[in-house]
Formats: structure tokens, C-alpha cells, sequence
């Protein structure tokens, strides 16, 4: 099995231009609902297993080479958390949650955020950081929302409400990752449910546009 890169920010070739404006500072680019309906088409012929790699653990779909290769989520045995698209093994675009930092993106293209404070530390792009003032980007956090119910939102917000990438913890235990826009649900997600099944599809607020329940691996 290839070896997990455990970074995040870029979906395929779509992957956004940083800029060196912080008014034109781009941390996504979703790509089209074109785009994200042939990535299903793609990854639902790939099966859900939960796997366990060394002291990790690994719950979502892998290819015919046991690869992880879809969505998928992966703990590690220190507490770190991935959520995302994986492919041959290695996180597309996705959320990693750490003690020392929270990635968003992939390997080519991702934002560190502070995990204390939430601020957007830097942009990786290119084989270097890019640096903004943080103070410009105070409205643009990495947060963790606890609320009324017991779910939780731990992910990128924009003026304290969900907007980027994020996890969803519901007080059920079912987890929901995927894309935010204005506080709704928008785009691609997975929910991973307490009873280790995989549903992935798109989402606009509490409608969902397309579900494809993954059918579970032997």
C-alpha cells in the first residue's frame, strides 16, 4: 500500500491560484457541479472497509489494489483526524484535524490554520509558504462550534458561520464532511455513520441532490 500523505488542499487540476492580495485571497476553488458529478461517477464502483494500519485506522472506500481510494476517513493513534477524497493512498482534498495544526486541501495546494485561535497561519502553493496579514483574515477561521442539540462543527467559517471545508459531528455520532457555503451544506460530502456505513453525494442545504450509499467490502 502506498504511503499516506497526510496534507490537504486541491481537488485534481482544479486546484486554485493563490493570490498575493489579501482581497483576493481564493482558499477554495469548488469545482463545478459538472465536475463533482463525474468524481461520484467515479469512486461509487469503489467499496467502503474499515481497515486498521498499524495503530491507525482507516473507514472508507479503497480500489481493487487496497489503496484508499475515494472517501474516506482516517484516525490516527496520536488523535489526528483526515476526512476527504483520497486517491492511491493519498488525501486530494480534505480536512485534517491536529494538535499542532488544521490542514485544509492537498498536497500541492492547502491552508494551516492556528488549531488555538483558529487563523490562517499560511498558504502552501508552488513549494512555499505564502504568508498574508492575519489580521486582514480575521473573518476567515478555523473553528470548532458547539451547539444546543450536542452536534458539533469543527472546519473553516467566514464571519462565524460554516463556510469551506468541515466536519459535522452529530450528537448520534454520524459524522457529515463535506462543503460549506453561507452556513448550508453546498457540494460534495460524505456522512460516515456510527453503524460504519458510507453514504457520499451532494448536498444544498438539507436537500441532497444525489446519494449513492457505498456498498460495504467483504
Amino acid at each position: 500500500m502506498n504511503k499516506l500523505i497526510p496534507l490537504a488542499f486541491s481537488l485534481l487540476a482544479l486546484a486554485a491560484r493563490a493570490q498575493t492580495t489579501v482581497s483576493q485571497i481564493e482558499l477554495h476553488d469548488n469545482p463545478p457541479l459538472s465536475f463533482q458529478q463525474i468524481l461520484l461517477d467515479h469512486v461509487e464502483q469503489f467499496s467502503s472497509h474499515l481497515i486498521t494500519l498499524g495503530e491507525d485506522q482507516y473507514f472508507g472506500q479503497t480500489n481493487a489494489e487496497g489503496n484508499l481510494y475515494g472517501f474516506g476517513r482516517y484516525l490516527r493513534q496520536d488523535g489526528t483526524q483526515l476526512f476527504g477524497v483520497f486517491r492511491d493512498s493519498q488525501l486530494l482534498l480534505g480536512v485534517t484535524i491536529g494538535k499542532e495544526a488544521a490542514l485544509v486541501g492537498g498536497t500541492e495546494f492547502y491552508s494551516s490554520y492556528s488549531p488555538s485561535s483558529g487563523q490562517l497561519q499560511f498558504v502552501y502553493q508552488a513549494q512555499e509558504r505564502k504568508l498574508y496579514d492575519t489580521a486582514l483574515l480575521s473573518d476567515q477561521q478555523f473553528l470548532s462550534l458547539l451547539y444546543q442539540n450536542g452536534d458539533t462543527y469543527i472546519g473553516e467559517t467566514k464571519g462565524g458561520k460554516r463556510e469551506g471545508l468541515g466536519v459535522y459531528y452529530y450528537a448520534n455520532g454520524d459524522v457529515w464532511f463535506g462543503q460549506y457555503k453561507a452556513g448550508e451544506r453546498n457540494g460534495m460530502g460524505a456522512i460516515f455513520t456510527r453503524e460504519n456505513k458510507l453514504v457520499i453525494g451532494i448536498w444544498q442545504g438539507d436537500k441532497s441532490l444525489r446519494l449513492i450509499e457505498v456498498r460495504q467490502g467483504k
